[in-house]
């Protein structure tokens, strides 16, 4: 495939990814976004949310850039509320995500001051190559859903079922594509962040465990070009003020 080369290449099509190309957007920055799951904001959408999760937030702390909620929300908005105001904010701000697209690798080359970002699309299996000037990490605090290895677990009398594919209400749907009713769910579903994988060459910006290293409000410009939207653990609030801050900044170096 041909290498394309946007101004701005965003991983992750979550909050923080959508907040970052919206922002991107108004300043008029040519950006693609990479989104590895077949939608975008897949852990809202998909099964790691529950039915009737609502923002721990009031809402005016948890709106995106450039569009507020609908004054009919209530304060603490609702799972189904929030996917119709995603769903409203990609359409109005013309975001359009490459979904299906698994970063593989993220390398800073010198000679020619951009990143290197190889993705394999899940759908065709082909590698693709994309460089740009500005890499934003914008992969969330919770990329991969982490079972760790169980001590003894193969000599446990009790029943060990696959994972959940879905969940309504009180019936659980497993990846076998069996369901079962259950009078309570508890979600204790431990997550490990990918960065660390596929972005090669950072020493500054994110810790191993993908969290940004500096300290609130400087968490989210690296070096290089590079930046993060979101892993500094202060909710939409933060990601929001991280996409802003990103795309202010580029704009500010384009025009230097």
């Amino acid at each position: 495939m041909e290498n394309q080369q946007p101004v701005a290449i965003v991983v992750g099509a979550g909050p923080s990814g959508l907040a970052t190309a919206a922002c991107l957007k108004h300043l008029s920055i040519p950006y693609i976004i990479l989104e590895r799951e077949d939608c975008f904001a897949s852990l809202w959408k998909k099964k790691y949310s529950y039915d009737r999760l609502h923002l721990h937030l009031a809402k005016q702390f948890c709106e995106l850039p450039h569009i507020s909620f609908p004054s009919t929300y209530p304060t603490y908005v609702p799972k189904t509320d929030f996917l119709h105001y995603l769903d409203e904010y990609v359409s109005h701000c013309q975001i359009s995500p490459l979904y299906k697209r698994s970063v593989e690798s993220a390398i800073y080359d010198g000679g020619s001051e951009k990143w290197d970002v190889k993705a394999m699309n899940l759908s065709s299996g082909e590698i693709e190559e994309y460089s740009g000037r500005f890499l934003v990490v914008a992969t969330g605090e919770t990329a991969d859903a982490f079972v760790p290895d169980v001590e003894r677990l193969n000599t446990f009398t009790g029943e060990v079922l696959p994972a959940i594919a879905s969940t309504k209400a009180n019936v659980v749907v497993f990846e076998n594509g069996k369901s079962h009713p259950f009078d309570t769910i508890v979600f204790a579903t431990g997550f490990k962040r990918s960065t660390n994988k596929w972005l090669k060459g950072d020493d500054y910006l994110l810790n191993d465990d993908g969290i940004a290293k500096a300290s609130f409000p400087n968490n989210w410009k690296g070096k290089k070009g590079l930046y993060c939207a979101g892993p500094a653990r202060r909710g939409l609030y933060g990601a929001a003020m991280d996409a802003q801050n990103i795309a202010n900044n580029i704009k500010m170096q384009l025009l230097m």
